[in-house]
Formats: structure tokens, C-alpha cells, sequence
């Protein structure tokens, strides 16, 4: 993974990436609008993580785009080693209050992930919920490398994006292939299964990937979304 390594290096020392100020303010504003916007418990997709980490002998789990920290204490309960990572303040402030209120060490680190920190750490495992679908194309490269970087030889990644398959799919301003703004500083790019396998095939040794339900209940409704659900081994 020496290429891999070398890129990493190039692009943690780019100072054209920059934290992005205007994904920093639609999430502190939706977090102080919303409080705990999908509630407390941890989503599906983390309940699967918790049974894959266990079977290959996780310990240490980077959480990335953690928000206020639902599955970030799932994971300390079932006895991982955390670390969270959030773009947004006033989110990760929330995850804090509910670590110490539950006395559940975790580490909470607000940053962006274009930042590319954390170099010098190693993580058995690697959970990405619902996170990768915010960036560009570029951004998606460049961020998948990062995440086998942070990996440990046969560190297992389990990643979660939205699907083309999604009721939301072609809502709002179309501003990139796949890729449609429906509120207002907040594109999400749908992924089939051709552009998660072009992403990760090359990286990863892909143990499972299908789309599954997301139940979710927040801004006054109930509803389902469909998601790539990823998990695969460092090569």
C-alpha cells in the first residue's frame, strides 16, 4: 500500500482542503434546530457493523460523520475502543454530554474528513454511515484511500451510502451525475452498485455487498431509506 500511503501524504499537506464551511454550518444549524435528529438508538446498519467487527477481532473502531454519537455509545457498550469524528460542532458537543452522562470513554474529534488527520493512528475497524454520499466524486477517491490508509492489514471496513434505489434519488437540483441537491448545502450523490464496486474492489476484499432498509423518523415523519451496505478486509 505504498502508493496509497504516498497519497495520503501528498493530500494531507494540500492546503486547498480546507475545513468546508458550508457543510460545517448546514450541520451545526440542522443539530441546533434538531437536537437528536434520528433519535437515540443506534441505526440498523450498526447493529450489523457490532456482529462483523466482533467476528474478526475489532477492538479499535474509527467512527466517521459520528454526529451526536448514537452509534459511537453503542459501540463503547459492546465494548470497543471509539473514536469519533464529526464535522460539526455543536454535534459532537452533544455526543460528549451523553458520553460522560453514560461515564463511557470515548474520543470525539470535530474535523473535517477532507482534512485527512489522524495519520498516524490505526484502527482495526472503520464504521461510515451515511457520510461518503456528501462529496464529489474527487472527494470519494480521495477519502476511500484515507479510510484503507487509517486501516490495519486486514482492518475491516463497514461503510453505508445512499442507493439510486432511494425514494429521494432525482429530487431536487440535479448538480452532478447521480448526485441531486434537495435542500439547500446538501447534494447527496446516489450510489448503484457499478460505482461502490469501481470505489472499493481495488482497495478492499469485498466480504459482503447488498442494499438493505434504513428506518428512520425525524422531521415529523416516519419513512425508509435504501442503502449500499459494504463490508470488506484491507488487501
Amino acid at each position: 500500500m505504498a502508493d496509497v500511503d504516498r497519497l495520503i501524504s501528498r493530500l494531507s499537506n494540500d492546503k486547498g482542503l480546507k475545513l468546508r464551511d458550508d457543510q460545517k454550518i448546514y450541520w451545526d444549524d440542522r443539530f441546533k434546530r434538531g437536537g437528536e435528529i434520528w433519535g437515540e438508538e443506534p441505526c440498523a446498519a450498526a447493529l450489523e457493523a457490532e456482529r462483523i467487527f466482533k467476528s474478526h477481532g475489532v477492538s479499535k473502531l474509527l467512527v466517521l460523520g459520528c454526529g451526536y454519537g448514537r452509534n459511537c455509545l453503542f459501540f463503547a457498550k459492546k465494548g470497543f475502543q471509539v473514536v469519533g469524528l464529526d464535522i460539526s460542532t455543536v454535534a459532537i458537543e452533544m455526543a460528549k454530554v451523553r458520553a460522560k452522562k453514560e461515564s463511557l470513554s470515548i474520543r470525539y474529534i470535530v474535523d473535517d474528513i477532507l482534512n485527512f488527520s489522524l495519520d498516524e493512528e490505526v484502527f482495526e475497524g472503520i464504521f461510515c454511515f451515511n457520510t461518503l454520499h456528501f462529496f464529489s466524486e474527487a472527494e470519494r477517491e480521495r477519502i476511500s484511500d484515507w479510510l484503507i490508509h487509517l486501516l490495519s492489514k486486514g482492518g475491516i471496513l463497514v461503510l453505508a451510502s445512499m442507493s439510486t434505489r432511494d425514494g429521494d434519488f432525482g429530487k431536487g437540483e440535479k448538480v452532478a451525475e447521480n448526485t441531486f441537491e434537495s435542500k439547500k448545502g446538501r447534494p447527496i450523490f446516489y450510489f448503484n452498485e457499478d460505482s461502490i464496486r469501481d470505489l472499493f474492489d481495488k482497495r478492499l476484499h469485498i466480504k459482503d455487498l447488498r442494499e438493505i432498509q434504513e428506518q428512520e423518523n425525524h422531521d415529523g415523519k416516519a419513512h425508509t431509506h435504501w442503502i449500499w451496505f459494504l463490508s470488506g478486509a484491507r488487501k
